[in-house]
């Protein structure tokens, strides 16, 4: 047990020491936080309005319309640049929850509150996928980005006991709408955090983009042709003791591969 928590402890030292990463796991804590904390409220709405039935058919509208869009939300992280997906997950979840803030503050029909509550985990799928392709472009090492997932993980295990123990705090106080206010001040928190990251996905040192050779294919320009060796005053040049040219790197002569590097993306 000590060492498991010793092993956190390094884990969210080493993830706390990057900056990008640090922004990206507090702005996750805000968003665990708030998503287990909504379901709990919203479960206890439908439980006043409708008993045990409605809070049923409560679950089955947060986890159904959630799973659905789950292969095209990672399109989105394939084709955008990451932290922009992340950051409009972010705030597509804190504008469904002020919108379903607001339905409870006038009273609206409940079909709407629990139609608005499952858009609500529709942008959490977008955001989930987003952060998840966003570490590798974020760790520096691969160490970091070992650790960093591993508080990830953490983070995740502490949103589902500090989500609903929030959520019973706030139900206590100002009742289920004090529940969606509060959660959608977190999201949008973690909006805020994640719009700060930037993302600058690294190289091997060993790659190179073909545009950028000094010669060889792809360049426009050949790699000067291999010459005689020099020779000596007492000796007479010998096919034999002839030497490539070193006049290119040793990669921009090879023609066997063409080495390709990720793009940022649009």
């Amino acid at each position: 047990m000590g060492a498991e928590r010793g092993g956190l402890a390094r884990s969210f030292r080493a993830v706390l020491g990057n900056p990008d990463l640090r922004r990206v796991a507090l702005a996750f804590v805000g968003f665990a936080v708030a998503d287990k904390g909504v379901f709990i409220a919203l479960l206890l709405v439908a439980y006043e309005a409708g008993a045990a039935a409605a809070a049923g058919l409560v679950g089955l509208t947060q986890f159904v319309p959630a799973a659905t869009p789950a292969p095209f939300a990672a399109l989105l992280v394939d084709r955008y640049r990451r932290e922009r997906v992340l950051v409009a997950g972010y705030l597509a979840q804190a504008g469904c929850l002020a919108a379903t803030t607001a339905a409870l503050a006038v009273d609206a029909s409940i079909l709407g509150v629990y139609g608005l509550a499952a858009l609500a985990a529709v942008a959490s799928t977008v955001a989930r996928p987003a952060q998840t392709a966003l570490l590798p472009d974020l760790a520096r090492t691969p160490e970091e980005l070992t650790t960093a997932t591993v508080a990830i993980g953490a983070i995740e295990s502490l949103g589902s006991f500090a989500g609903p123990a929030a959520a019973g705090l706030l139900l206590a106080v100002s009742g289920a709408t004090g529940v969606f206010a509060g959660m959608t001040a977190l999201a949008l928190g973690a909006a805020r955090l994640a719009s700060r990251v930037s993302a600058r996905p690294a190289r091997a040192p060993a790659v190179r983009r073909a545009s950028s050779r000094t010669c060889g294919p792809g360049s426009g320009r050949p790699c000067a042709s291999p010459g005689p060796a020099p020779s000596s005053p007492s000796s007479s040049p010998s096919p034999s003791r002839a030497a490539p040219s070193t006049s290119c790197p040793w990669w921009s002569r090879s023609s066997s591969s063409t080495p390709i590097a990720a793009g940022r993306r649009s």
